[in-house]
C-alpha cells in the first residue's frame, strides 16, 4: 500500500510526486472513490499506449487538508473571494469526496481533456488544466460538461 504520495501502485517509484494531502486510493479510512480510483486506472493505461505518462499530482484530501489548502490560497490571493477561482472549502471540494483528481504533466492532462469524458473524468474549470472529476454519467455519454470558468462556478 502507497501512503504519503499521491501515485497509484503500477506507477513506478520514480514517478513518485510527493502530495501535500498525502492520502491515496489506498487507505482504509478515506480515498478516491473505487470509480475514480478505476478510471484513473483504465485512463493512465490508455494513456501510456497514446505515449504519455499520466501521473496524478493531487488526490483525496481530507477536510483539514482542504481547510489548509484554502486558507493557504487566502493569503496567496489576499481574499477569500479570488482564493474559491482555484481552492474551495472543504464542504464544496470533490477533492474531499474522493471524487476529484489533479494530474500532469500538461500534455498527459491535455490528452486526458481529448477523450472527452470516454474513461468518466472530465477537465471542469477553464482555469485549472490538471484538474478532473469522476462521474459515471460522463463515461455512460462519452461527454464532457461545458468548462466552468473556475472553481467558484461550482456553486
Amino acid at each position: 500500500m502507497l501512503t504519503g504520495c499521491a501515485v497509484l501502485p503500477e506507477q513506478s517509484a520514480d514517478a513518485v510526486r510527493r502530495d501535500p494531502a498525502p492520502r491515496t486510493a489506498d487507505t482504509p479510512k478515506g480515498g478516491l472513490t473505487p470509480g475514480t480510483r478505476k478510471a484513473y486506472h483504465r485512463a493512465a493505461k490508455a494513456a501510456a499506449a497514446a505515449g504519455h505518462t499520466l501521473h496524478i499530482t493531487s488526490g483525496y484530501r481530507t477536510a483539514e487538508q482542504q481547510r489548509s489548502e484554502f486558507r493557504q490560497a487566502v493569503r496567496k490571493y489576499g481574499s477569500a473571494a479570488k482564493a474559491r477561482e482555484y481552492v474551495l472549502p472543504p464542504e464544496k471540494s470533490a477533492h474531499v469526496k474522493g471524487l476529484a483528481i489533479d494530474v500532469g504533466p500538461e500534455p498527459a492532462a491535455r490528452w486526458l481533456e481529448s477523450t472527452n469524458g470516454r474513461y468518466g473524468l472530465c477537465r471542469i474549470y477553464a482555469n485549472e488544466w490538471w484538474h478532473f472529476e469522476f462521474s459515471y454519467r460522463y463515461a455512460r455519454e462519452r461527454r464532457c460538461p461545458d468548462l466552468k470558468p473556475d472553481a467558484t462556478a461550482a456553486g
